[in-house]
């Protein structure tokens, strides 16, 4: 006897499908300077978007959590480290409550 498969909703299947859409429109890359990379930007507040963007992109998404765990940034000049490595840090040293949040 077959196991019986899982069932999708529709909203599921349609947020996967938009999920690997921005995955492999590159989103992943883009938004990492935003608020992982070196220097990122000056606010806080973009940065804290741009962390819960990439939560929001990888959250349930296999396609989007391999490249989140592949990808690097800088910290420093010519120091890359993983970008998972990178969050870590960004939860327990910045320096707003919003940017720590979201990088948990």
């Amino acid at each position: 006897e077959e196991a019986s498969k899982p069932t999708v909703s529709p909203e599921s299947a349609s947020r996967l499908a938009s999920q690997l859409a921005l995955v492999n429109g590159g989103l992943v890359q883009a938004l990492l300077p935003l608020c992982l990379a070196m220097g990122g930007v000056s606010s806080g507040a973009v940065r804290a978007q741009a962390l819960e963007a990439l939560s929001d992109l990888v959250q349930d998404c296999p396609q989007g959590q391999e490249k989140l765990g592949a990808a690097s940034v800088a910290v420093a000049k010519g120091v890359e480290v993983p970008a998972l490595q990178a969050a870590l840090r960004c939860a327990l040293h910045a320096s707003e409550a919003r940017e720590r949040a979201a990088a948990e």
